[in-house]
């Protein structure tokens, strides 16, 4: 593992640390060693830190206290006030770690895959299975068995129960954006995704009441009950948020006079296009961390007729992205853009 791998890998091992410290101290107390060793070793001209003083730093910004050549662009707290992991902490942990957690959805995607290829009307039904879950970061477990059963599916295998920081009185939240729940603190109520956040799903509690930050709007919440599912983590990030740019992106280019088709081939792409006669695939991603996305991309997700686009939000790391990894990398104003030059 080099340098860069080891940095990355320690970050992980710290949103790990502090997510599990959050469930169960005993058990996060072996991670915070490990993680405070590990640190030591990369950078040893920094104070050597226990784990009770690591643990400790997880509720101060990791500007504070983290080496910047550790750190890279991190800000902020890994736990809140409140000892649930914050946006920082809950993305940092899904993308740091990448290849574990997309592989995990990529197997059951992949498997799905093969039955749709397989059967009649496969492709439709393959995109009615990755519409639902873009559009169904909550559910109950009828819907589920009626898509899920041609497709030797369990309702477990995608859906999971609420947990503690998603439930306030019986109630939880939904983000107006992406429709998972959002993560409950002592003092406000917030989507994790960086993407959910732009959209404003920020919202402060005042005297049981949620009310957005932006627009002062109320958001009643959703009673929860025994059939009550939400999202697994890995498919909330890896297929639901990237899904809201998919269809963004459809939705855009048709617009234009395109015809753009979603997960064409059962998902031989996320969006595909004719331009001049000839097909372009477009894949998108929606990562808070441009360098953990520059370290999960392969040299093959992208060319002159397969095209990476990335949120608007993400301007600024463009540049960068284009620099390192080639010119086949848009955001969404730039790629449509683009396409409107050669039309």
């Amino acid at each position: 593992m080099d340098r860069e791998a080891y940095r990355r890998n320690l970050l992980w091992r710290l949103a790990d640390a502090a997510s599990k410290c959050a469930r169960n101290r005993v058990e996060g107390f072996e991670l915070l060693r490990q993680a405070s060793a590990h640190l030591h070793r990369l950078h040893p001209d920094h104070v050597v830190m226990t784990a009770q003083e690591l643990e400790a730093n997880f509720r101060h910004p990791l500007e504070t206290w983290l080496p910047d050549e550790i750190r890279g662009e991190l800000t902020g707290v890994l736990l809140a006030p409140s000892n649930v992991p914050t946006r920082t902490c809950t993305e940092l942990l899904l993308e740091f770690n990448a290849r574990e957690q997309y592989e995990q959805t990529q197997q059951l995607i992949r498997r799905v895959r093969d039955i749709c290829k397989a059967i009649p009307a496969g492709d439709e039904l393959y995109r009615s299975f990755r519409e639902f879950l873009v559009l169904n970061g909550k559910t109950t477990r009828h819907p589920l068995r009626v898509l899920f059963q041609p497709l030797d599916l369990s309702v477990e295998d995608l859906y999971r129960q609420p947990e503690r920081h998603e439930v306030l009185a019986g109630k939880m939240y939904l983000c107006p954006s992406c429709h998972w729940p959002m993560t409950i603190t002592q003092s406000h109520i917030a989507c994790p995704s960086q993407w959910c956040e732009h959209a404003g799903s920020i919202f402060d509690l005042h005297r049981r009441q949620v009310i957005n930050r932006l627009d002062g709007n109320t958001l009643k919440g959703q009673v929860v009950s025994d059939e009550t599912l939400v999202l697994q983590d890995a498919y909330w990030k890896f297929t639901l948020l990237p899904g809201l740019l998919e269809i963004q992106l459809a939705r855009g280019l048709r617009a234009m006079g395109f015809l753009p088709i979603l997960w064409p081939d059962v998902d031989e792409a996320d969006v595909r296009i004719e331009v001049g006669g000839l097909p372009l695939d477009l894949d998108a991603k929606v990562w808070r961390y441009p360098e953990a996305l520059e370290a999960h991309l392969q040299p093959a997700s992208r060319g002159p007729n397969r095209w990476i686009v990335i949120p608007d939000y993400q301007t600024r790391s463009l540049s960068a992205l284009r620099e390192r990894l080639g010119p086949y990398i848009h955001t969404y104003s730039s790629c449509l853009n683009e396409l409107k030059r050669r039309a």
